[in-house]
């Protein structure tokens, strides 16, 4: 995934300290010995984040959550991608595998939320995509 200048020196330092340390590294954030950071490691230090930001947090299935950064990073690239006039449908798979999504429809998920959030854009969204990815109904599940 693209990240910014400042960001990828940053993780370039991190992984130049890290890389020296005896016992090879498996994770790039590892947590217990031999494992991965796990998914309330990562919650909990989102919190802590969020609280030392001073940014309210509304409760368990409230947000911001993390999850909430997947979700505004593929709206923003997308809203990007038709303000500037690209061909959205061949910049769905690079989409797709910034995302990790294994499917297209997982990320085609995202045209419906940019269009529910960017009225403006919906014929967009419709010549893109046109009747190739089915529209969301409520209750839907997806792998995003």
């Amino acid at each position: 995934m693209p990240v910014s200048e400042a960001l990828r020196a940053r993780l370039a330092g991190y992984h130049a300290q890290v890389a020296g340390q005896p016992g090879r590294r498996e994770w790039f954030f590892p947590g217990r010995p031999g494992q991965p950071l796990t998914l309330g490691n990562i919650e909990r230090n989102f919190r802590r984040f969020l609280w030392q930001a001073r940014i309210s947090h509304g409760g368990r299935g409230h947000g911001p959550r993390v999850h909430d950064l997947r979700h505004t990073f593929a709206v923003n690239n997308l809203r990007l991608w038709f303000a500037q006039g690209q061909d959205v449908g061949a910049l769905l798979p690079v989409l797709q595998t910034y995302m990790g999504h294994s499917s297209l429809s997982d990320t085609a998920y995202y045209l419906h939320l940019t269009a529910e959030s960017y009225p403006d854009i919906t014929t967009q969204v419709q010549q893109a995509i046109g009747d190739v990815v089915p529209p969301t109904t409520a209750g839907q599940r997806h792998g995003h």
